[in-house]
């Protein structure tokens, strides 16, 4: 089985996640590093206030959902949001996917599609200074 290594430093995290997914349904294995340096696209106050109302909504200490408090798990529930999740194809490329939060190999790829500087948009935040903003 093939692997596949990017670097998502600098890229928008919903153009990285979708080429993930589909190299993941293809039946690749799927590395992603740098997951804390990933772009967000949008205005930061918006972004805030929409996680922390999908993490307030019906949420139960004991019996979840719970919500991850890593760049890792943000972007890898992303990249799961974008799997046939109820089927077994979804799951068995799920289970060929790794996300870290350190630095990338010297062969990893980087999307070109998926470069914040080819996005033209000025409102860019990093992935973890959204999640150090929420407070967890």
């Amino acid at each position: 089985m093939q692997k596949i290594r990017i670097n998502a430093d600098g890229l928008i995290l919903g153009r990285m996640a979708t080429y993930a997914a589909r190299k993941l349904l293809e039946g690749y294995e799927v590395e992603v590093y740098n997951a804390g340096r990933v772009i967000i696209t949008g205005n930061k106050p918006f972004i805030l206030e929409r996680e922390r109302a999908k993490r307030d909504r019906g949420s139960n200490v004991r019996k979840g959902p719970y919500y991850t408090h890593t760049p890792e798990g943000y972007v890898k529930r992303v990249i799961r949001g974008m799997l046939p999740w109820k089927t077994t194809r979804g799951r068995e490329a799920y289970k060929r996917l790794r996300v870290y939060d350190h630095e990338a190999p010297e062969d990893a790829e980087r999307v070109e599609t998926a470069r914040a500087e080819a996005s033209g948009t000025l409102k860019q935040h990093r992935l973890k200074d959204i999640i150090k903003s929420l407070g967890v």
